[in-house]
């Protein structure tokens, strides 16, 4: 374009822009370059240019371009909005800001302007302010599906979640093709527990993005999430034949597959997996838990170890190789959940037999509980200094180095005991209750924990418990899913969670009645180490410990199974327990 004149600069301009915008960039480039040789002071060309460069990966040559722009041209407002997206590439987010306020003051209410500013805001973690910028948007122009579907992210981090998902909605309503709306509405509505709408929107997703491998993992997930464990196959599928290879699909394979009882298949998969992705730990610890949940401990307690990899290292003593301790202190670090520690710690008297002087820091609520039993010399918590010692151990490496098959669990009951007094306490309360089969209660666990909506039942479901008659109901729940008193119990319950103080408390309220009936959690564990007869109520894809297709527990011998037939379906498990239950000597209609 050597010879180019004023006539023609309009033509090169055009040239320039249709490389730019079908993303041929570096040509672009040299056509707003050679236009500026020839006009040096062509503001719209220095405008282009930066932020074709900005796009290239180098915002700073890209802000000095559009800096240029504006000199020349300090009335162009689309050269401030395009300055502030350079400056949001920088972080200088306070600086994109200021330039967005800018270009209202000099352009006026511009709806487009306003969703560029919301964006900036959002981004920079102003809730409020970038929520009234994009409503400000949403009044200049109500059909605005971008700044809809802003808005709902702004107002779910704000944990706005109903008018999110209102504004999710609009988005895809406005514009049917708004794959990143779907998307944004599904997860939304899926966080939620409302999985079949959660479904239908990733559905649509997909469908707008037939070659995206991320959609269809998505869509597959759902599935494995509603139980339809052949259409989460169907949709892995998909993804996999986009991307072969895919680890993360592959990895939920596996998991579905497990969940389907298949469990050779998902030790296989999960292998796939691992093999597609050098570094793992995800699909290395399920492989660990479905060896486990199959009764494969010889090679489920070796792959159990992936959990540490150097972890174990951390602290500054040595860790213990399993040889005679000679009377040393050996600290064993108690991991995981409330339950794996009451369960697992059935192995610190064989620690002990190998002449070690055993310590555990625990957490506060199993502090008094601990104290005094399993052969520990020493208990503190967790908020306590520990005293000295000279080895360490993991509590749930110990099955592994003693060598636990399924026929040598050591599963002697009871191996934790109530305090004889604080029984005694309780006896005294207990007594004076009216007579009936004592049923302690728990249908919760810690909310915190990854599956817990799995495991936990909603209180309405005990509804049909009520209809038993001489039964009287204890609640052994503690924590947020207390139901607040009896007025708003749905079956007739004592409810002292107030004084359960910790877990001593509730094993000498446990040693006074007849039964415990708790889903998997901590309760169920502490019914059991103690011997006491207790009913679990299991999720349809259990926990490992549990594993596959029977009633009794290898762990626990007082200790009976009831099983989901279904993901989710507890309906049936509380009419097998209200059966049961009469038969206990209970009554009813």
């Amino acid at each position: 374009m050597a010879g180019m004149t004023e006539m023609n600069v309009d033509q090169a301009l055009v040239i320039a822009r249709e490389l730019h915008m079908t993303g041929r960039l570096n040509e672009a480039v040299d056509v707003y370059q050679q236009i500026l040789q020839r006009y040096p002071e062509h503001a719209e060309a220095w405008h282009l240019r930066g932020v074709a460069i900005s796009q290239l990966g180098k915002p700073a040559d890209g802000l000095q371009s559009i800096d240029r722009a504006i000199q020349l041209s300090p009335d162009a407002v689309q050269y401030q909005v395009n300055r502030a997206v350079v400056l949001a590439q920088l972080g200088r987010m306070d600086e994109a800001i200021g330039s967005l306020r800018k270009a209202i003051v000099r352009q006026g209410d511009v709806a487009e302007t306003h969703y560029n500013l919301a964006q900036l805001l959002d981004r920079q973690g102003n809730l409020d302010e970038s929520i009234a910028e994009y409503r400000r948007a949403l009044e200049l122009r109500s059909n605005y599906a971008q700044a809809w579907n802003g808005l709902g992210s702004a107002l779910k981090k704000k944990g706005q979640i109903d008018d999110a998902i209102a504004a999710f909605r609009q988005a895809t309503v406005l514009q049917p093709q708004y794959a990143d709306a779907f998307n944004r509405l599904a997860k939304t509505l899926d966080e939620q527990d409302r999985v079949e709408e959660s479904a239908a929107a990733y559905e649509r997703a997909a469908q707008l993005q037939p070659q995206s491998p991320e959609a269809q993992g998505a869509l597959g997930n759902i599935y494995h999430r509603a139980a339809r464990f052949e259409d989460a196959i169907t949709a892995f599928n998909a993804a996999l034949s986009l991307r072969p290879g895919y680890s993360e699909v592959l990895y939920s394979i596996a998991n579905v597959q497990k969940d389907q009882g298949k469990l050779d298949e998902a030790v296989a998969t999960f292998d796939r997996a691992i093999a597609a992705r050098t570094i793992y730990p995800e699909a290395q610890w399920n492989r660990a838990l479905t060896l486990l949940l199959k009764g494969d401990f010889e090679n489920g307690w070796r792959a159990y170890e992936s959990r540490w990899t150097d972890q174990a290292r951390l602290l500054p003593k040595p860790l213990w190789n399993g040889t005679n301790l000679d009377g040393k202190r050996i600290l064993l670090r108690l991991e995981q959940g409330l339950g794996d520690i009451i369960q697992f710690i059935r192995y610190a008297p064989r620690v002990a037999e190998r002449g070690g002087k055993v310590v555990v820091q625990c957490p506060q609520p199993l502090k008094r509980l601990l104290e005094g039993q399993c052969d520990i010399e020493m208990v503190v918590s967790f908020e306590e200094q520990l005293p000295d010692y000279d080895v360490h151990y993991p509590l749930l490496s110990l099955p592994a180095l003693f060598g636990t098959t399924l026929q040598t669990i050591p599963n002697d009951v009871p191996y934790l005991l109530a305090d004889a007094t604080l029984a005694q306490t309780w006896a005294d309360r207990v007594q004076g209750e009216p007579s009936g089969l004592k049923v302690g209660i728990a249908w919760a666990g810690n909310p915190e924990y990854v599956h817990d909506r799995q495991r936990t039942i909603s209180p309405a479901a005990l509804k049909p418990l009520a209809e038993v008659s001489n039964v009287r109901f204890y609640s052994l729940q503690k924590g947020p899913q207390l139901l607040g008193g009896q007025a708003t119990a749905p079956i007739p319950m004592v409810d002292w969670a107030d004084d359960l103080k910790d877990f001593a408390d509730t094993a000498a309220l446990i040693t006074n009645l007849d039964l415990v009936i708790a889903c998997d959690t901590a309760v169920a564990h502490l019914a059991g180490a103690m011997g006491r007869t207790v009913w679990t109520l299991l999720p349809y894809s259990p926990d490992w410990r549990w594993m596959l297709g029977r009633s009794d527990s290898a762990w626990y011998p007082t200790m009976r199974l009831f099983r989901q037939p279904r993901l989710g379906e507890w309906a049936s498990v509380i009419e097998e327990v209200k059966t049961e239950l009469r038969k206990q000597g209970a009554g009813g209609a």
